[in-house]
């Protein structure tokens, strides 16, 4: 299918779809071509990157809807309990975990603003669990495999999508299956996280209260409605936390740079 093909074929796939499964699969289809950073470099991802502005273009607007999100809590440091939670059963956590060897040590302590306040980051997280519902997308991007990820839709291995599957290698992070609302802290605490990553959750002030009592935790901008921060914000807000600030902009920057030159490449597509 050409590419032109290819993209009228996607905007045919927005028919009918109600507004927050749009913006989901808006999002997956932007992360797609962020997390397959590599094969961007190599000129083999064009075509999909311009089918995925085909179809994106008339949603932008609506996503960039909503107003300011309440003030922020006082703030308020996280910090890990004082005696350990007790380890998964599952064997998969020890598996799964990951040093950030790249990442600039002398980037901690670190801290980050969010909606609730602030969170304190010691140290280079090494066991990061995502919570947000696409949280493990601009992980897995910035080289960090999360020992767990939350289930949000589909029936993927460990909850992550092809796109994401190169980046994921072989490492087998639990499935949390915790719907909208009914986190389940337990557990969250048994993987023992030195970072819980819960930008796209939509949690609340009482259930990020908790979580900081489990490991610094990382919620989204005060800035924007709850699932409405930006991908490109949300990508630097968590590089900054794991300390690979650099490695996130350089994601960012080079992949608007291809949705601009697809843009170029195609003044038909503008207003489709």
């Amino acid at each position: 299918m050409t590419v032109a093909g290819e993209a009228r074929s996607i905007g045919r796939e927005w028919e009918g779809v109600d507004v927050v499964k749009r913006l989901s699969l808006e999002g997956a289809r932007i992360l797609d071509a962020l997390l397959t950073r590599r094969a961007l470099v190599r000129g083999a991802l064009l075509a999909s990157v311009a089918g995925v502005l085909a179809a994106c273009s008339d949603s932008r607007s609506e996503s960039g809807e909503g107003g300011s999100a309440s003030a922020p809590a006082s703030a308020g440091a996280s910090a890990t309990p004082d005696s350990p939670a007790e380890v998964s059963s599952s064997p998969t956590a020890a598996r799964v975990e990951t040093p950030l060897a790249t990442a600039a040590s002398s980037a901690f302590p670190v801290a980050i603003e969010h909606k609730f306040g602030v969170t304190e980051i010691p140290a280079q997280p090494q066991r990061v669990v995502a919570l947000g519902y696409s949280d493990q997308d601009p992980l897995l991007a910035l080289g960090v495999r999360p020992i767990a990820v939350r289930y949000w839709f589909g029936d993927e291995p460990h909850a992550v999508f092809p796109w994401a599957r190169d980046e994921l290698g072989d490492a087998t992070p639990d499935v949390l299956n915790m719907p909208f609302g009914q986190l389940d802290f337990e557990r969250v605490a048994a993987l023992r996280p030195d970072l819980i990553s819960a930008v796209y959750s939509g949690i609340t002030q009482e259930e990020y209260q908790r979580l900081a009592q489990i490991a610094p935790t990382l919620a989204q901008s005060s800035e924007y409605i709850d699932f409405g921060m930006p991908w490109q914000e949300a990508t630097l807000l968590i590089g900054r936390a794991l300390g690979r600030e650099a490695l996130a902009h350089e994601l960012v920057t080079e992949v608007e740079a291809r949705f601009a030159a697809a843009r170029a490449g195609h003044p038909e597509w503008a207003g489709k």
